[in-house]
């Protein structure tokens, strides 16, 4: 966004050479048919902390209509191909292991490139098995019945397992 903010602004103080991003601006001045102009084709969120999500420590890189996300605990690679499945529920790694090579030398790269931190895996933490997005977990029978686990419910079990002075709320049947 800096690179769309420093255009609006009408700075002119040149912009250092390996900065990240590209300005929006021609896209915002002709209805969205311009163009952006980046140093590289593609596009990289990385988050190397633990925070509420049940992946845990990951990054990404989206290149035309691929994704690919790796899972630092698990050492999983998911793949995407978003132009035919937007929300992200089928999992290609296996059937695309080609894809899944080169997007991620292309991620070790970058992150080598701008001398990324890197994970501290949480030794004491409970390892979650990531399954494919389509399949919702699904937790062991008990009184009354199956029920899916919320992203919040198998956060508050993980952090029980962690510190075992927290106490776990009984779920709510639905």
């Amino acid at each position: 966004m800096l690179p769309t903010i420093a255009d609006l602004a009408h700075v002119t103080t040149p912009r250092p050479a390996d900065w990240e991003g590209g300005s929006l601006v021609s896209l915002l001045t002709s209805g969205g048919s311009g163009t952006v102009q980046r140093l590289r084709e593609e596009y990289v969120v990385h988050f190397p902390h633990y925070d509420k999500d049940a992946l845990g420590p990951a990054s990404a890189i989206l290149l035309g209509d691929y994704k690919l996300i790796r899972v630092y605990e698990t050492g999983q690679r998911l793949l995407f191909d978003l132009a035919q499945d937007p929300g992200e529920r089928r999992d290609l790694a296996s059937q695309l292991p080609d894809k899944v090579r080169d997007l991620d030398a292309r991620l070790t790269t970058y992150l080598q490139t701008v001398n990324a931190q890197l994970p501290t895996l949480n030794a004491t933490s409970f390892r979650v098995p990531i399954r494919s997005r389509s399949r919702p977990e699904v937790s062991p029978r008990r009184q009354g019945g199956q029920g899916r686990k919320t992203p919040q419910r198998i956060h508050a079990e993980i952090t029980c397992a962690i510190r075992p002075s927290v106490k776990l709320v009984p779920q709510r049947s639905k």
